[in-house]
């Protein structure tokens, strides 16, 4: 059984520099899933379940909407086992 990880840069700090973790665009996150690291940079995220899949949601820079820091925009992905990778999709409204 392996166990899941989450390191968030949001929580270290340096007295002699102050945006060495975190800048405008949020702060490093790093997802340790079965024995793969990936990280985002984000400025917050949280977990959903939604029927048989737990969703990771994450709050992304404006940017990766077509915007700028303050647009609002979300990423959700879910972890594929199988693959081993996360399956993000950017589905196109109507």
């Amino acid at each position: 059984m392996s166990h899941d990880w989450v390191l968030n840069e949001r929580g270290f700090s340096c007295s002699t520099a102050a945006s060495l973790y975190c800048g405008t665009g949020g702060c490093m996150s790093h997802f340790l899933v079965e024995d793969v690291l990936q990280s985002l940079l984000n400025q917050g995220w949280g977990l959903a379940d939604l029927g048989p899949n737990r969703i990771l949601l994450v709050d992304v820079h404006g940017s990766q909407c077509g915007g700028i820091n303050p647009t609002p925009c979300v990423t959700a992905s879910t972890w594929d086992s199988d693959e081993k990778q996360w399956r993000t999709a950017a589905a196109e409204w109507e």
